[in-house]
């Protein structure tokens, strides 16, 4: 496999021996991988994973490669023919035989004085290798002949990624990263004085490698200096927040594991971690982006990918393109080590998925020298680094190259003090003494008062007048000393924190809310959410079954094509059935290659099985391109129709003319073509426009509007199946060169059958019409995003349903023009009439406004997600579930009520813990539920689902 090397095509491959010149190939690597780009520069041992086939990994990395390196030091000659002498294999020397025998450029790079080897002294196979060209890297002029060396390789590479724009954005990202996290941290009172705790952690030595070996790799790999090194893990021992960041620079590979017990306060000190990087930052360097990994399948998608489709969602400046280069910002800075992944929420991948995802994190390590941080409860992490006992054999899988961290319970004096000053005076101060006189091992309240989590929950309940307002009887601490067990103790203050949160105040009270039901209400909603996804808005799909949205938009196209059909008996010669009985058989035909084409398909993580996601829907890492499909579409329509045409003119069917059913056979092999392959498309146009060109005008009325309904409520439905966006979009941005050439196109082709047909006055008038409407959606093909703008949920819905409007108003505008004036123009055409604007109008708005609704709908849940959202939220709230103002119910909790935080463009739990609470919560609701006969179609088990809200 290829996937080690990395490299594309344009890249450069260094070939070296690594006994006296793996310092200068350092270098060398740090200052390509800068000016070109991670994915550019192959690095032999350092790029190829452990247990990876060696000559295979070269062999996938010279395939793709323009240039190859060939660093010849003192010695490289002398180590070459000591290998030859000994039977032993020299890599280099396969390396660079290869490269010669594929015509790979080769350049010898002298270092530190070396001469080039004569042809005498090398086997044949390289004696080509002794009249090339060298370069000589001199220590005392190493900068410059390195830049003169990098100036050689740019008309062999491709263009250098333009650092000002790039640095600008990163400097953009640091801005909106540190603002995100300020606003956060402060609705959360992170810097309140008494509310903020101070955890203590330990060093970890069990489930992670040796000192020694990270200071090994460090040496190999790393670019920090052995003098800010820890000689040994006991120096990783910490007991402040602000001690974090030095942990950190300690670490010789700065690969950091945060180990703790669920509400230990491992979120909140990667937060710590974050704001104080931040804080000593300078121009240049890694921007640190704290991502919580619950919504990661490792099975399904490298890391990546994951992460550059998630931080265009949370940072929507990453969308937009490098000048020069057809990659985003934010790929950009990945590959160029230009952020430092802080990954929260190990433990909330399925523990079946852990090892492979710590596998997948080691497959990209070595593409983050900045470092990486990652987060994981102590018994998950270890569970998957040292299976226990008696669990069937399986391969081990540790953090490469990490140190770890283990954060220890809080201290009786801790908690006790924090409880007591957080009071709000000095009785309610003495109702605390019971309870922490209790605190320490050995009771049930001193084993839940050691985190961060619950310790801040109590001293919200119980200290806090706001929370008790409304009660009756008044909370008091020792409640807590009445429940026997930890897990009692737990569940009462989560669901006292729920009920609390929401307990009815008019000072807070919003339009959604309906006392006295509220707190029910609320909690019934969370509960919802806590088993199923939907904190991330376009995850609310999920819930339901994945046809309910596209089924949806299906009907309504449907019934707009069927009432147009229905009442076009008058048209021209009137509508048939053509075109819904061409959909049909199109779709029929067509829809099976893409069907057999993803069984072929399989998992890349697995090799065997199918990739679906939950609901058992593909995921678009395995859908197939929908232009190619359009392509052959567009192509069996065009043969389609003309042979309908040709069969016609010798007596079979009833097409007009030769090409009068090119458009509605064109129409049914771009819509077919959307929904398969090419092949599907090729086949499906090709059969879907002969039938719909040889039915021109048969079954007018009511047949015309039951066949054409079904057949484009079933096109549309499947098409946004299919091909639906699945994820937020961007707002758009009108690029006028793309929309000028668009509009003359369109414009063009109008004007010339109009001018042909009538004059060339009509002709004008009506192509500029047309071809000015077209110009908008044909020039949709950028993003527009502020440079300053925070990621949030709202700001993310927001933008897609920019994106819908635009996309599905611009292009249902142009085709509802392009349906009007075509149809319209066709009909007079064929009952043979004067031409004028008011036949015009009487036979082609009917089907301009039909296609217009059609084509927009379809176009818009292409390009964004939100029209499925809001289908989903609707159906929803009708079954009680979901509030009808579901966003604003989110904001709300996340802002007044601190049940959820806010994470980039989701939202998530205050904590796992609380989630989990929920989710029992429901199953035990759910259990005393009496079964109701006959079953409602909803009315079945809900599954517990991974929940969305790190640790």
């Amino acid at each position: 496999m290829a996937r080690a090397s990395g490299a594309v095509a344009g890249s450069v491959f260094i070939s070296y021996h690594r006994e006296n010149a793996g310092y200068v190939v350092r270098l060398l690597a740090e200052r390509l991988i800068g000016r070109y780009g991670r994915r550019q520069v192959f690095l032999d041992v350092t790029y190829i994973e452990y247990g990876d086939n060696f000559v295979e990994q070269i062999n996938a990395a010279l395939e793709s490669c323009n240039v190859l390196l060939a660093v010849i030091d003192p010695s490289w000659i002398t180590i070459l023919n000591e290998r030859i002498s000994n039977g032993a294999t020299d890599y280099v020397r396969l390396e660079i035989e290869t490269a010669l025998e594929r015509g790979i450029r080769v350049i010898p790079v002298r270092i530190d004085g070396a001469q080039m080897p004569d042809a005498s002294q090398l086997p044949d196979s390289l004696g080509s290798l002794a009249s090339r060209n060298a370069y000589e890297l001199r220590s005392s002029e190493f900068d410059y002949d390195l830049n003169r060396l990098l100036e050689a390789l740019d008309s062999y590479l491709e263009p250098p990624v333009p650092l000002a724009r790039q640095s600008k954005a990163a400097e953009d990202l640091a801005d909106v990263v540190r603002k995100q996290w300020e606003r956060e941290t402060g609705l959360r009172g992170f810097h309140h004085g008494s509310q903020l705790l101070h955890v203590s952690w330990q060093p970890a030595t069990e489930g992670f490698e040796t000192w020694d070996d990270l200071i090994r790799t460090a040496g190999e790999n790393a670019a920090a200096e052995p003098s800010d090194w820890a000689a040994t893990p006991a120096r990783l021992v910490g007991s402040d927040y602000h001690e974090i960041c030095a942990v950190l620079d300690q670490i010789p590979t700065r690969r950091l594991v945060v180990l703790g017990q669920p509400g230990a306060g491992k979120t909140m000190l990667l937060i710590q971690l974050l704001q104080g990087l931040l804080a000593r930052r300078r121009p240049g360097d890694p921007v640190p982006v704290l991502v919580s990994l619950a919504s990661w399948r490792p099975e399904i998608e490298d890391l990546h990918t994951w992460l550059y489709r998630r931080l265009a969602i949370d940072y929507p400046i990453l969308r937009a393109r490098t000048a020069g280069q057809k990659i985003s910002y934010g790929r950009a800075l990945l590959d160029e080590h230009k952020i430092l992944l802080l990954l929260d929420g190990l433990d909330e991948i399925p523990a079946g998925d852990r090892p492979n995802a710590i596998r997948r994190i080691n497959l990209v390590l070595d593409d983050h020298p900045e470092g990486l941080v990652v987060a994981c409860r102590r018994e998950e992490y270890m569970e998957a680094a040292e299976p226990a006992a008696g669990r069937p054999s399986r391969r081990t899988m540790v953090l490469r190259a990490a140190a770890g961290i283990d954060l220890q319970p809080l201290q009786p004096a801790e908690v006790a003090g924090y409880l007591q000053r957080g009071a709000p005076n000095r009785q309610a101060r003495a109702e605390w003494e019971p309870v922490t006189s209790k605190l320490g091992p050995g009771t049930a309240v001193g084993e839940v008062l050691t985190t961060p989590l619950n310790v801040t929950l109590a001293h919200a309940i119980y200290n806090d007048p706001d929370w008790q307002h409304g009660e009756d009887v008044a909370l008091r601490p020792v409640d807590l000393l009445a429940y026997p067990t930890a897990e009692k103790i737990k569940d009462h203050l989560y669901e006292t924190f729920i009920k609390a949160a929401y307990r009815p105040d008019e000072r807070t009270r919003k339009k959604w809310e309906k006392p006295p039901l509220l707190v029910d209400d609320a909690q019934r909603w969370l509960i919802f959410l806590a088993q199923k996804p939907g904190l991330a808005w376009w995850e609310l799909r999920g819930s339901v079954s994945s046809w309910l949205a596209p089924l949806v938009i299906g009907l309504i196209c449907g019934i707009a094509a069927a009432i147009v059909a229905g009442t076009g008996a008058h048209v021209g010669v009137g509508i048939g059935i053509n075109l819904g009985a061409g959909m049909i058989v199109g779709l029929a035909l067509g829809l099976p290659f893409r069907m057999l084409n993803r069984k072929s398909r399989s998992d890349p993580a697995e090799g065997a099985k199918p990739v679906r996601a939950d609901g058992g829907k593909l995921m678009r890492t395995d859908d197939i391109m929908p232009i190619r499909g359009v392509t052959g579409g567009f192509v069996g329509g065009i043969f389609g129709g003309l042979a309908a045409g040709v069969l016609a003119s010798h007596g079979f069917g009833h097409t007009a003319s030769p090409v009068s059913g090119l458009p509605v056979a064109l129409g049914v092999g771009l819509a077919v073509g959307a929904a398969t392959t090419f092949v599907g498309g090729l086949v499906g146009g090709l059969f879907g426009g002969f039938a719909a060109s040889s039915l021109e005008g048969v079954g007018t009325g009511l047949p015309a509007g039951i066949v054409n309904g079904i057949g484009i409520a079933l096109i549309v439905a499947v098409i946004v199946r299919l091909i639906g966006r699945d994820t937020p979009a961007a707002e758009r941005r009108w690029s006028w060169p793309m929309g000028l050439c668009g509009g003359l196109i369109v414009g063009s082709a109008v004007g010339i059958i109009a001018g042909l047909k009538e004059s060339l006055a009509i002709g004008l008038i009506l192509g500029a019409a047309v071809g000015a409407i077209a110009a908008w959606p044909t020039g949709l093909l950028g993003i527009k995003v502020g440079n300053q703008e925070i990621a949030s949920p709202a700001a993310a819905l927001s933008r897609d349903a920019r994106a819908f409007w635009t996309t599905a108003l611009s292009a249902g505008a142009a085709a509802a023009a392009f349906a009007f004036v075509g149809d319209g123009m066709a009909s007079i055409f064929e009952i043979n009439a004067k031409f004028s604007f008011p036949l015009l109008v009487k036979d082609g708005l009917g089907v301009g406004v039909s296609a217009g609704v059609i084509v927009g709908l379809v176009f818009g849940a292409y390009h964004a997600t939100s029209p499925s959202f809001l289908i989903v939220r609707v159906w929803l709230s009708l079954r009680g579930e979901l509030p009808w103002r579901f966003m604003a119910f989110l904001t709300d909790a996340h802002m007044q009520r601190g049940v959820l935080r806010e994470n980039g463009a989701v939202y998530e739990f205050r904590h796992l813990e609380i989630a989990r609470y929920l989710a029992r919560a429901g199953a035990k609701e759910a259990a005393k539920r009496k079964p109701r006969p006959p079953a409602p179609a909803h009315a079945h088990a809900w599954r517990p689902r991974t929940l969305r809200s790190p640790a």
